[in-house]
């Protein structure tokens, strides 16, 4: 789970989508 939130951390990065609550509840 914890490698799936990192991916998806990235993703959204890397898509350049400020996730500020994504980053939060993977945190």
């Amino acid at each position: 789970m914890i490698k799936e939130g990192k991916k998806i951390n990235v993703y959204l990065k890397h898509e350049n989508i400020p996730s500020l609550s994504i980053n939060d509840e993977f945190r």
